[in-house]
């Protein structure tokens, strides 16, 4: 749980970074608070990753509602970036107009010169578009920790599983079954 907890902060820090560097001047404010909500889901990672395999029932189970709200959180997130990379998208087709097709054909540096506002609008996008895929592989991530948190839980509970069988505690994680998709 400590390695997924870790890549899972590695994450939010790669996607906290590339936010604090979008320059903006609308939507700032968004971008401010989408970081302020992804330093809360740090916060509950570093939490989840303490989780002991003899730890506290209700600490485990309240480790768990944690998580889920962590996903609403994120999914808060992604909804206010995807907004914010739709209006550059369209902030960008505006500027450029009938010259977009052109102005693609051009190196970066020439796109820079040629219309800085255009290449402005099309780096928030980039930006805010890896942001969202970086979102993605975070769900299944923070999907991956929930689950291992729940298999401990289960083992040490000597909950069975749906086939009977009783989940067994161990270190090696890679053959372990998950709830995740």
């Amino acid at each position: 749980m400590q390695q997924q907890a870790r890549l899972i902060e590695q994450r939010l820090q790669t996607i906290n970074h590339v936010l604090g560097g979008i320059a903006l001047t609308e939507g700032k404010e968004t971008i401010d608070q989408a970081i302020t909500q992804l330093n809360l889901v740090a916060d509950t990672i570093r939490i989840a990753a303490q989780v002991e395999t003899n730890a506290e029932e209700t600490f485990i189970q309240q480790v768990l509602s944690d998580l889920a709200r962590c996903k609403l959180k994120l999914s808060s997130v992604a909804h206010q970036l995807e907004e914010l990379k739709t209006q550059a998208a369209d902030r960008y087709r505006m500027e450029l107009g009938d010259e977009k097709a052109n102005f693609e054909k051009l190196s970066l540096i020439m796109q820079q010169q040629t219309n800085a506002a255009a290449f402005q609008h099309k780096s928030v996008f980039d930006e805010l578009k890896l942001c969202l895929e970086e979102k993605a592989h975070l769900m299944g991530e923070l999907m991956d920790l929930k689950s291992s948190i729940e298999h401990e839980r289960f083992a040490r509970l000597g909950i069975p599983t749906g086939d009977g069988a009783v989940i067994a505690s161990t270190n090696d994680h890679g053959d372990r079954p998950t709830l995740s998709p």
